[in-house]
């Protein structure tokens, strides 16, 4: 599985603490795979569902929250991100605006790593959603 695989091969350089901004599920894959190379600190996972927060945090030690990734982008610069991964389980159209905020934002080190997973899990969508994508 692709988190899996970002999890693992992501690890500070020269011991260094890079900071990553990941979206992850209550299973915690990418975070737990993370986790093996990195300190909880600097790993930080926003999570819209209540029950999520608490479980991805009691399994990985890592800063978790109730909120969105771009409560996050919208805000000035804390840090600034090695790694952003947002492992999206919806389509690319409605969520674009927010991978255009994330490199327009000033939030990620140069260079840095943005990757970015979609499904067609929440159906089919139409030819006029990607009008956006240009």
């Amino acid at each position: 599985m692709i988190n899996e695989i970002i999890g693992e091969q992501w690890g500070g350089v020269g011991g260094a603490a890079q900071w990553a901004l990941v979206l992850d599920g209550g299973d915690c894959v990418t975070t737990k795979s993370m986790r093996r190379n990195n300190a909880a600190g600097t790993i930080l996972v926003p999570q819209i569902n209540p029950g999520c927060v608490g479980s991805i945090s009691a399994q990985t030690g890592v800063e978790s929250w109730l909120g969105r990734v771009e409560d996050l982008v919208m805000n000035p610069p804390r840090v600034l991100f090695d790694l952003v991964f947002l492992d999206h389980c919806g389509t690319l159209p409605p969520r674009l605006w927010q991978v255009k905020k994330l490199l327009e934002s000033g939030r990620m080190r140069k260079p840095s790593v943005l990757a970015v997973t979609f499904s067609s899990r929440e159906g089919r969508f139409m030819d006029d959603e990607w009008k956006d994508c240009r």
